[in-house]
Order: C-alpha cells, then sequence, then structure tokens
C-alpha cells in the first residue's frame, strides 16, 4: 500500500503521523479505508511452493530423485486500474547416495 501525501497541505503533519504510527497490516488497512483520498496504490498477493521427493536404495546405493515448483501472484489497484503479475519456477534434481544411510 502506499499514500501520496501534498506537503501543501494543512493536514500533512496530521496525516504523515498517522501513517507513521501504524505497526500492523491491519491498522494499514483500517486507514487506507478511513482515508481513501492518500492511497496512492493497494497491492495484495498470494503464493504457494511445493517440493516432492522420492527416495530409493538397495545394497549401500540409493537415488533421491526431487521435483520443486512455486508460484504467485499480486494485484495492484492504482489510479491507472488494475494490474497483475504472476511469476512462476520450476525445477528438480536427482542425488546418488553411497554408503551408511543410502538403503530407505
Amino acid at each position: 500500500m502506499s499514500f501520496s501525501l501534498d506537503p501543501n497541505d494543512a493536514q500533512f503533519d496530521a496525516r504523515f503521523n498517522a501513517i507513521a504510527r501504524t505497526s500492523s497490516i491491519d491498522e494499514l488497512d483500517r486507514l487506507r479505508g478511513s482515508q481513501p483520498g492518500l492511497v496512492g496504490a493497494t497491492t495484495t498477493g498470494k503464493g504457494k511452493s511445493e517440493t516432492d521427493t522420492v527416495n530409493a536404495g538397495v545394497l549401500g546405493i540409493g537415488l533421491e530423485f526431487s521435483q520443486t515448483g512455486s508460484f504467485s501472484e499480486q494485484e495492484t489497484r492504482d489510479e491507472h486500474g488494475v494490474s497483475r503479475h504472476y511469476e512462476g519456477s520450476s525445477g528438480g534434481g536427482a542425488k546418488l547416495k553411497i554408503g551408511s544411510g543410502a538403503d530407505q
């Protein structure tokens, strides 16, 4: 969330101090609701990440295969309208294990 303040506004100090006193997202959200004219932009987002791992081993030799993936999205609302940003990634790997702990 961003706020736009006019330094020539007679209420500048009071508005600036109200913003500076906030110490949580909930307080910022309440301030946004009570002073909508000050809000320059609001961004919200969510995401998730997952990792899957498979292990196999026999006679002291083991293999581990892993696959990872993540996805996130953000929505920004400002004077220009709504914009969205999406980001994702994926990867994988394999490990060869020899010796103690390789049998699973």
